[in-house]
């Protein structure tokens, strides 16, 4: 959902750390993919609480996938991020300004109803026509390779029976 974006925050008690960890999935104990600096920003791709059941105050931290502007993509914490927009699709609503994730409650998310089976296209009913005079003729004698058109029934005649040659008479 690209109308939901991620500014990366840090710790506002710590301003001498000017970077972030991106990790490869929601917990601290996920591989470190790489760092990025304060004031990054991105959209958010998926959220997901910690595996760890991991938090603060009595809540649990939420992460979030992220895929950053310059086109890296992995999960940071909800403390660490501010963020803004279209959050329905991830339970968070509506945020009109930039607002840190962790002090948002997020409601479940309710999975969309699977989309009703297709029905089955109807199967055609060809019929071929017989003849005892002659064999079937070949419906692809003038088909042309790749053609999308379907093939033309071919109708043939028999060739008259030949007669014999009249002797010719100099005159």
């Amino acid at each position: 959902m690209t109308n939901f974006l991620v500014t990366v925050l840090g710790l506002p008690d710590f301003p001498a750390i000017r970077e972030v960890n991106v990790r490869s999935g929601a917990s601290v104990n996920r591989e470190l993919l790489f760092k990025v600096t304060l004031g990054s920003r991105g959209t958010v791709e998926a959220v997901e609480p910690d595996s760890d059941k991991q938090g603060k105050d009595g809540k649990t931290y939420h992460w979030f996938k992220v895929k950053f502007f310059d086109g890296r993509t992995g999960f940071v914490r909800d403390d660490l991020i501010e963020i803004e927009g279209d959050g329905t699709a991830y339970g968070y609503g509506f945020i009109p300004t930039r607002t840190v994730a962790f002090k948002l409650t997020r409601q479940a998310v309710q999975p969309a109803a699977p989309a009703p089976e297709p029905a089955a296209p109807a199967q055609p009913v060809t019929t071929t026509p017989t003849t005892t005079a002659q064999p079937a003729a070949n419906p692809f004698a003038n088909a042309s390779i790749g053609s999308t058109a379907p093939a033309q029934p071919v109708t043939t005649t028999a060739p008259a029976p030949a007669q014999p040659a009249q002797p010719v008479t100099p005159a």
